[in-house]
């Protein structure tokens, strides 16, 4: 088997066991009930906003670095160890980017944030999971 299709195996079972955290973490307020705390502040909704928006141009520029360049190293030999481990570890970096944007709203909701609120940091957080689905376009063998 060729080092790009076992780092891209490995890279798919993190996707698979953070896209598992994502319901995990969707399903633990609604099972815990409504917080009995007061609402958070606008200034720590705004704090987490923009943290979130950091989080996400981290993740955008660990692609940029290292997903695409190690792609294309990989397009032309999959057997390259250098490009395969800057790949893998491009993908997980970046999606644990997206994870903390998701983490953030799982936190604001125990805060006593409402779904309204929280529903956009969990909507981010999990549109860029799945459009950063790990895929390798690798030649036949």
């Amino acid at each position: 088997m060729m080092l790009a299709q076992r780092s891209l195996q490995s890279a798919r079972l993190i996707h698979f066991a953070l896209l598992f955290a994502t319901v995990a973490y969707t399903a633990i307020p609604f099972l815990t009930g409504p917080p009995k705390v007061q609402p958070p502040s606008a200034i720590l909704l705004f704090a987490l906003g923009i943290v979130s928006l950091s989080s996400l141009a981290a993740g955008f520029f660990i692609r940029s670095r290292l997903v695409q360049p190690a792609r294309e190293a990989l397009r032309s030999n999959p057997d390259d160890s250098a490009a395969a481990r800057r790949w893998r570890s491009g993908v997980i970096i970046s999606l644990m980017f997206c994870e903390t944007i998701l983490l953030f709203g799982f936190a604001l909701r125990f805060l006593g944030g409402s779904w309204n609120v929280c529903g956009a940091f969990y909507g981010v957080g999990i549109f860029f999971l799945l459009a950063w689905t790990p895929r390798l376009e690798l030649p036949p063998n």
